[in-house]
């Protein structure tokens, strides 16, 4: 993903293989929903709103032109026309492109809650609002210092959006699965289990798809110690730790490229980026309605824990690379971990707290702040970061 040094034309086929894979596949996954999306609509029994799955494939379609700088540099590298996208040093005003995020997302709550096709162009809004957030903050971590690879940076970005999300979604499906045989094996030696589990597996399907019930039959068990204990082991510990060691997955190819921390801090802030815009983008379908623009602005604090962490991981990588101390690393990794740890405790307490609750209390209103508090305390670290990397560069000059 680096073309100045020995060896490069390996990555660069790599590079090249890989976007065009993830286009293909990205794009033939976008078909695939606009097919169903059709199928539902044209349905001859029971005709649905096919509307979900077309803006699946508008998501996958917007996505995949991510992938189409990183493919054609790397091809124009490989047939020996190199395409040069110099990107001069970000004027301190440029910073404030932050300001039209908040119009983005009332524009896109708008077209969402107008209905009919304007929700298409709700699509498109909500994807451009994603992307110029993660580049506002790749701004931020990477003022005044110097420039990198744009060969290399939308190779990072390349492997953060196909292989960050799947790669992870593929490691915590396995855990996921063995900690659901785990818990089976449970209810076989629990015969009080055992009869609990069937009380409330018949209790959810007498329910059908009515949420209000399902809400009255589940919240009772979210309030268990156990399974409040199970739900942050999972969130809080389990899935950053995953996470954390997967998205800086496109630096592992840069090992032999004796990257300074700075370039490894800049690559793992782009892999985050990507691993984030991803999460933004597909996640936000499923909380279509009023709540969309409350949920989607507390994206703005989950891109920054995903892209600060990440570039504190690369930051770690470069370390040892570099023949420094494995602590760097323990340590940045580990950092990464509780940040995003921390971030995903609340954001669980507060959905649970949401679910029991049709209004404002007083707790709901403290897991707000505290979210907004730990948004704010990661945007000052990637500053403390960035200022940290720009003194050891004057000091290296």
């Amino acid at each position: 993903m680096t073309t100045d040094r020995p060896g490069s034309q390996n990555l660069s086929i790599l590079q090249f293989v890989f976007s065009g894979l993830g286009l293909l596949f990205l794009l033939g996954l976008a078909f695939a929903s606009l097919v169903g999306g059709v199928m539902q609509t044209l349905g001859t029994s029971k005709p649905v709103d096919g509307s979900q799955q077309f803006l699946l494939a508008l998501d996958l379609t917007l996505a995949s032109l991510l992938l189409i700088p990183s493919f054609v540099i790397s091809l124009a590298r490989l047939i020996k026309h190199p395409v040069s996208l110099y990107m001069p040093p970000t004027p301190g005003w440029a910073l404030a492109i932050i300001l039209l995020w908040p119009p983005l997302l009332l524009l896109a709550d708008w077209l969402l809650n107008y209905g009919g096709w304007t929700q298409y162009l709700f699509g498109l809004v909500r994807f451009l609002s994603a992307v110029l957030l993660a580049y506002w903050i790749f701004l931020v971590a990477g003022y005044r210092l110097p420039r990198t690879s744009s060969q290399r940076n939308w190779g990072l970005l390349t492997a953060s959006l196909m292989g960050g999300p799947l790669l992870s979604a593929v490691v915590e499906a396995a855990l996921g699965i063995l900690l659901f045989i785990g818990f089976l094996v449970l209810i076989l030696l629990s015969p009080k289990l055992a009869d609990e589990m069937n009380v409330l597996a018949t209790r959810i399907s007498t329910a059908g798809g009515d949420i209000d019930s399902l809400k009255r039959i589940l919240l009772p068990y979210a309030s268990r110690p156990g399974v409040i204990v199970a739900l942050l082991f999972g969130f809080s510990i389990l899935i950053p730790l995953i996470e954390e060691a997967i998205k800086p997955i496109g630096l592992w190819f840069l090992a032999r490229r004796k990257l300074t921390p700075a370039q490894g801090f800049l690559g793992g802030v782009i892999s985050g980026a990507g691993f984030a815009i991803v999460e933004n983008l597909f996640s936000s379908n499923q909380v279509l309605g009023e709540s969309w623009l409350l949920v989607t602005s507390a994206r703005f604090g989950t891109t920054i824990i995903h892209m600060l962490a990440a570039g504190l991981t690369g930051w770690g990588l470069t370390s040892v690379w570099d023949g420094r101390s494995y602590l760097k690393l323990a340590g940045a990794y580990l950092a990464a971990v509780m940040l995003h740890g921390i971030w995903n405790g609340m954001a669980l307490f507060l959905g649970i707290e949401m679910l029991k609750q049709s209004e404002l209390t007083p707790g709901i209103i403290a897991l707000m702040i505290g979210l907004t508090a730990w948004a704010l305390i990661a945007l000052g670290l990637l500053l403390r970061m960035n200022t940290r990397l720009r003194k050891e560069k004057l000091l290296t000059a």
